[in-house]
C-alpha cells in the first residue's frame, strides 16, 4: 500500500516503517541547524526507504556546508522507483564541492520525471554550476524541471552555461528558472531567449529575473523566445527592478500575442521605467489572448497596468489576483481595486 509521510524530527522517522514508504518529505521544521551526526542519521534512514517514488528534502537556513552535503549524498543508494526529487536547500553555505556531490548523485537518478532544485542564496561558483547542469542534462526523462539559483553571483557566464547547457531534455514540458540578484545583463537574457527556442513544446514556463541589469535588448530576446512557445498554457514572468522600458515591454507584448493557447499569466514589472504607451501595449496583448482566464499581477504605487479600455472591456479574464508592493499606500490600493472592479467580465478578484 502506498504510504506518504512528512517528517519533522528523527523520532517520527524512528517510529515509521521506512521500508514501505513510497513518498518521503522532510519538512523545513526539521531542526534549526543540522550537524554531522544528524546527516549520518538521516542518510541511514533514507537507505531503508527502498520503495521511494518521491523524495522531498526541505532544508532551508540550516547553515549546511559542503561536508554536510557530502555526508548525505555520497554513497547514497539510488532508489529504483524514484521519479520525483525535490531538494530545497536555499539559504545555506553550499559551495563548489557541495554542488558537485549533488551533481554526482543526480547522474544516477535516471528515472526522474520531475526535479526541483532550489539553491538560492548559497555560494556556488561556475564550476559547481557546470557540474550541476551536466548532471541534469543526462536525465532525459525529465518532464518538469524547476531550478532556483538566485543570489549566487553567477553572472552572465553562469546563467548562459545553465540555459544553453540544458539541451538534451526532449521530454520537457514544464520549466522554471529563477535567477534573482545575479548581475545578469543583456547577454544572459539573450541566452534565455535562445534556450526557449529549443523547447517549443513547453506548456508551462516560469521565469524570475528580479533585480538584475537587463535592458531592452535582453528583454527583446526573451520576448522572441516566448513567441515560439505556441503550446504554452501557463506563464509566470517576474521582471522587477531591471533597466528596460517601453521597447522591451512592447516586445514582450508582441511575443506573447503568439501564445494563443495561454490560460494563466502571473506578471510583475515593479520599478521599471514604463510609460503609458508600454502599459497600453501590454493591456492590449492580455485582452486579446482569448484563452486567458486567470491573471495575477503585482501593483506598485505608480502602477498603470490594467487601466486601459482594452482591459476594462476584455472578454477573457475571469479571475484576477492582485498583490501589492511594500511601498504602496492604502489609498493607492483602494484606487487600484476600484479600477480593477470595472473589468466587465470579471467573475472573481483575489487580494494579497
Amino acid at each position: 500500500m502506498q504510504q506518504n509521510k512528512t517528517f519533522n524530527n528523527f523520532l517520527d522517522l524512528e517510529k515509521s516503517n521506512l521500508g514501505t514508504l513510497t513518498h518521503f518529505k522532510l519538512s523545513h521544521y526539521f531542526y534549526q541547524n543540522i550537524d554531522v551526526e544528524d546527516f549520518i542519521k538521516l542518510k541511514s534512514y533514507l537507505i531503508q526507504c527502498t520503495e521511494l517514488v518521491s523524495l522531498i528534502l526541505i532544508l532551508t537556513k540550516k547553515k549546511i556546508q559542503d561536508e554536510g552535503i557530502k555526508l548525505l549524498f555520497e554513497d547514497l543508494p539510488v532508489f529504483k522507483n524514484l521519479n520525483t526529487l525535490q531538494l530545497i536547500l536555499r539559504q545555506n553555505k553550499i559551495e563548489q564541492k557541495g554542488a558537485i556531490y549533488i551533481a554526482q548523485y543526480l547522474k544516477m537518478c535516471k528515472n526522474l520525471t520531475e526535479l526541483q532544485l532550489n539553491l538560492n542564496i548559497n555560494n556556488i561558483d561556475q564550476i559547481g554550476i557546470s557540474q550541476l547542469v551536466d548532471a541534469i542534462n543526462t536525465l532525459d526523462k525529465i518532464q518538469n524541471l524547476q531550478f532556483w539559483i538566485g543570489e549566487n553571483g553567477i553572472g552572465d557566464q553562469g546563467l548562459s552555461s545553465i540555459v544553453l547547457g540544458l539541451n538534451n531534455m526532449k521530454n520537457l514540458t514544464q520549466l522554471g528558472f529563477y535567477s534573482f540578484c545575479n548581475n545578469i545583463s543583456d547577454a544572459g537574457a539573450s541566452a534565455i531567449g535562445a534556450c526557449l527556442q529549443t523547447y517549443p513544446h513547453l506548456t508551462s514556463f516560469k521565469l524570475s529575473l528580479i533585480e538584475n541589469n537587463i535592458g531592452d535588448q535582453g528583454i527583446s530576446e526573451i520576448a522572441l523566445g516566448l513567441s515560439k512557445l505556441k503550446n504554452l498554457k501557463n506563464l509566470s514572468l517576474m521582471l522587477d527592478i531591471n533597466p528596460f522600458g517601453d521597447i522591451g515591454i512592447s516586445k514582450i507584448a508582441a511575443g506573447l500575442s503568439n501564445c494563443t493557447q495561454i490560460t494563466s499569466i502571473i506578471f510583475s514589472s515593479l520599478e521599471i521605467d514604463i510609460t503609458n504607451e508600454g502599459y497600453q501595449n501590454l493591456d492590449k496583448c492580455f485582452s486579446q489572448l482569448e484563452q486567458l482566464v486567470y491573471f495575477e499581477c503585482w501593483f506598485g504605487k505608480n502602477e498603470k497596468l490594467l487601466k486601459s479600455k482594452d482591459i476594462l472591456n476584455c472578454k477573457n479574464i475571469k479571475v484576477l489576483t492582485i498583490k501589492f508592493g511594500y511601498d504602496i499606500l492604502k489609498i493607492q490600493r483602494t484606487q487600484h481595486l476600484i479600477q480593477a472592479l470595472k473589468i466587465k467580465r470579471l467573475v472573481k478578484m483575489n487580494l494579497n
